[in-house]
C-alpha cells in the first residue's frame, strides 16, 4: 500500500505515509502520546518560556501606561469635560493600572535580582527568580483580562 501511495502521489504521499505511520507508532505507546510527538504539529507547538510571558506583560503594561499617561495629560490641562469623557471610556484600564502598581514594582525588583544573579553566575537562583516572575506575570495578565 505504501509503495502504491508513493508511486501515485510522489513526495506528498511519502510525507502522508510518514505522518500516519508516526501516529500509529505513537499510539502503541499511549502514555507517551502527545502533541509534541506528532511531526507536523510539533513544529508549531512550543512551551511558553519566560520571554513569552514577558512579551505579553510588556505589551499589556505599555497599553495601560499609555492610557494612564494620556489621562494625566488631560488632568494637567484642566479640561474637566475632556477628562471626564476620557475617564468614562477608559475607567477599567485606569483602575487596573492603579491596582497593579505593586505587581509592576515586584517585577522590576525581580528583574534587578536576576541581573545580579547572572553577573554572579548563579544559574539556580536565576531560574528560581524567573519562576517567581512568571507567576507574577501570569497574575498580571489574568487581572488585565478581567478588567472589563
Amino acid at each position: 500500500m505504501k509503495y502504491l501511495t508513493n508511486a501515485l502521489t510522489g513526495s506528498a504521499g511519502t510525507q502522508v505515509y510518514k505522518f500516519v505511520n508516526s501516529i500509529y507508532t505513537s499510539s502503541m505507546n499511549a502514555e507517551e502520546m502527545g502533541l509534541h510527538n506528532l511531526p507536523v504539529v510539533s513544529g508549531f507547538v512550543k512551551e511558553n518560556t519566560i520571554d513569552s510571558y514577558r512579551n505579553v506583560y510588556n505589551s499589556q503594561h505599555k497599553e495601560a501606561k499609555d492610557i494612564y499617561d494620556k489621562f494625566k495629560k488631560y488632568e494637567k490641562l484642566g479640561d474637566d469635560e475632556a477628562t471626564d469623557k476620557f475617564t468614562s471610556k477608559h475607567q477599567p484600564t485606569l483602575d487596573f493600572y492603579d491596582e497593579t502598581k505593586s505587581i509592576i514594582k515586584e517585577v522590576k525588583d525581580l528583574r534587578d535580582k536576576q541581573d545580579e544573579a547572572r553577573v554572579e553566575g548563579d544559574k539556580a537562583l536565576v531560574k528560581e527568580l524567573e519562576a517567581e516572575e512568571k507567576q507574577l506575570l501570569i497574575e498580571y495578565s489574568y487581572q488585565y483580562n478581567q478588567r472589563q
